[in-house]
């Protein structure tokens, strides 16, 4: 068996895993908005204003505004008007709701998808991810990897697919605080010749919202003995712990984090990852360094990782 590629495997593995009302401009002047609600006001020529609406007579939507204070918008200069969540205002300023919080690089956030929300996740171009929410509180994820960059690395020989199916859980104890998610990863390694050969179930947790959270996780993988990938019967589970989290800190751009640490099955003990994202309001894109150490020491990859998250 050949350590030092699996901690790499089963981590990509085992976590792979970041309502609005719109109106049309011809619908603005037939639309009563409710008063006292926070609206996303898109102009005709393009800029955007976020208040809170006092009222609407048949020829103006009146605000109160964060940074202009009460302004009186002819409804002829409106394109669409938007009822938004207070959170999404932010110094006076609409952010767009960040889909993508239900992922970090490689594995999952506590967060879900909203009912029949479906989302597309690709890491380092080989794994892609369909994500479709059937509820807002149960969401399933399905994931293949034709050919795995880290698997032919090791094999030196291009090898795949693999395979990797998982439900996923959302429980909110508090809105905006705290958030639980389980699930169980069943995964197909690449080489392995089997359809599944490990079931991975984990518990992740999330403090904060979905701007800015810290994010904890722990994983195990039960098989059975293999000469390529299971593990030994007599031992116990490999347990996986993640800890990370994201800082948003404009519209565009967040700084995010995911680290694992390892149970002694390997002799690599921890991975780590520091980067950027940069969230638009269909697509967001994560790009940081990854570095491993074990009781040898520390070093940082050459190559970035990058992934892709798309609401679709």
């Amino acid at each position: 068996m050949r350590l030092y590629r699996l901690p790499l495997i089963f981590t990509m593995a085992c976590f792979f895993q970041f309502g609005f009302t719109a109106y049309t401009a011809a619908q603005v002047q037939k639309t009563t908005v409710t008063q006292g609600v926070m609206l996303r006001v898109e102009m005709k020529d393009g800029n955007v204003i976020v208040g809170r609406r006092l009222a609407m007579t048949e020829d103006d939507l009146i605000l109160d505004t964060p940074a202009y204070g009460k302004l009186s918008i002819p409804l002829d200069d409106i394109r669409e008007i938007r009822e938004i969540p207070e959170r999404d205002v932010v110094g006076g300023n609409y952010w767009h709701y960040n889909y993508a919080a239900n992922q970090n690089f490689v594995s999952p956030n506590a967060f879900g998808l909203r009912k029949n929300e479906w989302q597309y996740h690709n890491f380092m171009l080989a794994f892609n991810q369909l994500s479709y929410g059937i509820t807002d509180k149960l969401s399933i994820h399905a994931a293949t990897e034709l050919i795995s960059p880290i698997v032919s690395f090791s094999e030196q020989e291009f090898g795949g697919p693999g395979y990797m199916i998982r439900p996923h859980y959302t429980f909110t104890v508090h809105p905006e605080k705290v958030a639980i998610g389980a699930g169980v990863t069943l995964i197909g390694v690449p080489f392995s010749e089997k359809f599944m050969d490990v079931a991975a179930p984990y518990v992740v947790v999330n403090l904060g919202n979905r701007n800015t959270y810290a994010n904890i996780s722990a994983g195990w993988a039960f098989g059975k003995r293999d000469n390529f990938f299971f593990f030994e019967p007599q031992r116990s589970s490999p347990l996986m712990l993640s800890a990370g989290g994201t800082v948003r800190l404009s519209k565009l751009v967040s700084l995010t984090t995911e680290n694992w640490l390892w149970s002694n099955t390997f002799e690599n003990l921890f991975m780590n990852t520091l980067g950027v994202a940069l969230s638009g309001e269909r697509v967001t894109w994560r790009i940081g360094l990854v570095g491993f150490g074990d009781s040898f020491g520390y070093f940082v990859a050459p190559i970035p990782v990058a992934s892709l998250t798309a609401r679709l």
